[in-house]
């Protein structure tokens, strides 16, 4: 499992979402604590913008974080990044489709390109149970976007057919699958005059 997930349901800290144009109802079901703290920080329940609400010991409790709508899920890619270190729970009632959809939102939003430059780990993980969501396709779509994501972002330089081709090459092994790669005057033979003129003219066949 992706290192953005976890399965451990111990210390969590609940994730409420606020729909914007439900932010007043839903506030005044909250205690006085609650509602003196939204009011105090201008939290108005807009699409991404968080709230983090302490106990009496300073610690965080909960955190609130604003939606447009019930399917504003791109808001749980943002949450990824900017929450501390800790497991969080999304602590409202949600289908499994939907935390599937949030699931998968945070798991994008934990993307990171490290081929040149390493960054600092992102420490904040969604508690996920294997009842809820099928995990083994959500970590299929992340990875497989994740691959996709670094070939895009690695300059072209770096990004020659045949590192494609290793890339594929790499794929099928894994997975049992077929490759084949046509090279050099191959090419001439398939038909493919064009592709083997510009490789005359590289460095990289």
């Amino acid at each position: 499992m992706l290192p953005c997930f976890t399965l451990s349901a111990q210390r969590t800290t609940p994730i409420i979402t606020v729909i914007e144009k439900e932010l007043d109802s839903w506030l005044s079901a909250q205690s006085s604590k609650i509602q003196n703290w939204v009011n105090t920080t201008n939290f108005r329940g807009k699409s991404g913008c968080i709230s983090f609400i302490a106990d009496e010991e300073g610690n965080l409790e909960k955190v609130l974080v604003g939606m447009s709508n019930a399917q504003d899920w791109s808001v749980f890619g943002q949450l990824a990044t900017q929450l501390p270190k800790g497991n969080y729970r999304i602590d409202v009632p949600l289908s499994n489709q939907e935390l599937a959809a949030a699931a998968l939102s945070w798991g994008l939003g934990s993307y990171q390109f490290t081929k040149y430059k390493q960054h600092p780990a992102l420490e904040a993980k969604l508690c996920l149970t294997e009842n809820s969501v099928d995990l083994d396709y959500l970590n299929a779509i992340l990875r497989g976007t994740y691959l996709v994501r670094n070939l895009i972002n690695t300059p072209a330089a770096d990004m020659m057919p045949n590192d494609l081709a290793q890339t594929a090459i790499h794929l099928a092994q894994k997975f049992n699958g077929t490759v084949t790669t046509i090279q050099g005057d191959d090419l001439l033979k398939e038909g493919y005059q064009a592709i083997h003129a510009v490789g005359r003219a590289s460095i990289n066949a």
